[in-house]
Order: structure tokens, then C-alpha cells, then sequence
């Protein structure tokens, strides 16, 4: 089976990749890392995929009452857990650019606290050991 036209992820900086999703999409996450979006590229759609557990489950959500075609989708300069989705809409033979923006502000309940973040070890070209931290896959929180 071709992976031509299927949306894989990794969680470990490419060691290994899983497939989350049998189109190809356009993939973003909100800067917190709280969630992950997919839309399909290739055909009109009026949903996006969302995942709260870092892409181990994705639900669709609604985005509009009419198909679009996406042109590209970015995060927000400003806002934390916003993104915004850039596409054309076809209205009875004319096209008209449309912007969604696309706030999770009201999803985040609370500051995340130490129990919510883990500490990555991972090793580096140079021998060396590269130290992060990351939110666990369960938390919806502020960082």
C-alpha cells in the first residue's frame, strides 16, 4: 500500500512515525503544543481533525456551512491558541478568499502544573545530551 497521500506524525523527532490520518493534510499545532490540526489539502472539505493527546486521537470538527479549498493554515503571531485557516470558497460560479480564525482559548482550563510536563532526554549528533520539556499527552494547560 502507497503512503503517497497519507499524513504520518512522530512524537520522538523522527526515530519513528505513525500514520494519523488516510488523506494528505496541511498539519499545524498551536504553539502550547495543546492541540494538533489536519485538513485536507487535495479536496474541498468543510472540517479539520483535531487532537487533544498530541495526535494519538483526532475528532472532527466543523469549520463551515459551505466547502472550501484550503490554501494554507498558520498559527496566530499573537495568540497562543489560536490558528487561522486561509481558503477559497466557490459561491455559485465565483470565488471569494475566505480567513477562519479558530480560538481554543476556552478548552484551557488551567496552568499547567509539574505534573503536567515531562522531561525529555534525547542524544545528539555531537555525543552530547539534548534536555526538553514537553507536556504530557493527558494535558490540556496553560504553560
Amino acid at each position: 500500500m502507497s503512503n503517497q497521500n497519507k499524513t504520518f506524525l512522530s512524537n520522538n523527532h523522527g526515530e519513528s512515525w505513525v500514520q494519523v490520518w488516510d488523506n494528505s493534510s496541511v498539519f499545524v499545532s498551536t504553539k502550547d503544543g495543546n492541540f494538533i490540526i489536519l485538513i485536507d489539502e487535495n479536496k474541498p472539505t468543510k472540517i479539520m481533525q483535531l487532537s487533544l493527546d498530541h495526535g494519538h486521537t483526532f475528532k472532527s470538527i466543523p469549520l463551515s456551512d459551505d466547502e472550501f479549498n484550503l490554501l494554507e493554515i498558520f498559527r496566530s503571531e499573537n495568540h497562543d491558541h489560536m490558528i487561522i485557516i486561509n481558503g477559497i470558497q466557490k459561491i455559485r460560479n465565483s470565488q471569494y478568499g475566505i480567513l477562519l480564525p479558530v480560538d481554543f482559548t476556552s478548552l484551557i482550563k488551567t496552568d499547567c502544573s509539574g505534573e503536567d510536563i515531562v522531561l525529555i532526554q534525547t542524544p545528539c549528533i555531537n555525543g552530547g545530551i539534548y534536555e526538553y520539556s514537553k507536556k504530557r499527552k493527558a494535558s490540556i494547560c496553560k504553560k
